[in-house]
């Protein structure tokens, strides 16, 4: 059906995201990390790595600023936040309706997350988020970033800062995500035992299983929408013969529903009909 013709489109653009550029790996942290600790250190001189690029993700929720948003009544929404360097970083999302040539400078949103908030390249929005302060302990603050692009990725609560950002952010020098790329001839496996070795270490997700996540999700998806019911025939609408129903959350969740219908069904008395 071309609901489920939709949600396949989507899963396949996060794949192509997630898969994009050279191979790598990504590294969790068992908690922030100044870059230039030792346990970062010793990751990036292992044998079986070539490259590490430090990041950090940071849970928050966001809120348009002034403007379209904010007077539409928009509401939060959680994001996950990546900050890492847009220019020289081993993976980066597709950069789309920059505001500016070169790397974002401000936030950069899904492009869903950007229309359910009400906002767009150039707007403001307001990010409550955790800041480390230099003591160590860590307080929830709220600063406002400009929208400088958007990204294609379908799962809404992904964000992406640039390590320019990172002192606004509160978060300047810190990290507790690595993306590692391995080195000539080193496979996943082998690279995984030697990261997963190696102290400091949470846990270790290659793209494709990343990849293999996103298609797993579809599979349950798929599988949900055949086990949830079967309607007899309806001769009114033989349509309705040839569609999959989902609930209206569900498709503003998975397959990027905006709240517009395409098609109005009329539920009538037959003796009318």
């Amino acid at each position: 059906s071309g609901l489920m013709d939709s949600f396949a489109a989507a899963a396949d653009r996060g794949i192509a995201e997630t898969d994009r550029g050279p191979a790598t790996t990504t590294v969790a942290l068992d908690s922030v990390h100044p870059v230039t600790a030792g346990e970062v250190r010793s990751i990036a001189g292992l044998p079986q790595v070539t490259a590490v690029q430090p990041t950090l993700l940071v849970g928050a929720v966001a809120r348009p600023g002034s403007g379209a948003g904010a007077d539409a009544g928009a509401e939060p929404l959680d994001l996950a936040v990546e900050v890492l360097d847009l220019d020289t970083a081993l993976w980066a999302p597709t950069i789309e309706d920059a505001v500016a040539p070169g790397p974002p400078r401000g936030i950069v949103l899904a492009r869903k997350a950007a229309t359910d908030l009400g906002v767009g390249p150039c707007d403001e929005i307001r990010l409550e988020h955790p800041s480390w302060r230099g003591d160590g302990a860590v307080t929830t603050v709220t600063t406002a970033f400009t929208v400088a692009a958007v990204h294609p990725h379908p799962v809404r609560s992904l964000a992406f800062l640039d390590t320019s950002a990172a002192s606004a952010l509160g978060v300047a020098g810190l990290t507790n995500q690595l993306r590692v790329s391995p080195a000539p001839g080193v496979d996943e496996d082998e690279l995984r035992r030697a990261l997963l070795a190696t102290p400091a270490v949470a846990s270790v997700r290659s793209a494709s299983e990343a990849a293999d996540a996103l298609r797993d999700a579809v599979r349950e998806f798929v599988r949900m929408l055949t086990v949830v019911g079967v309607l007899d025939l309806f001769e009114l609408s033989p349509d309705l013969d040839r569609a999959a129903l989902v609930p209206i959350e569900a498709a503003e969740r998975y397959l990027g529903y905006e709240g517009v219908p395409s098609t109005i069904f009329v539920r009538t008395d037959p003796a009318y009909v």
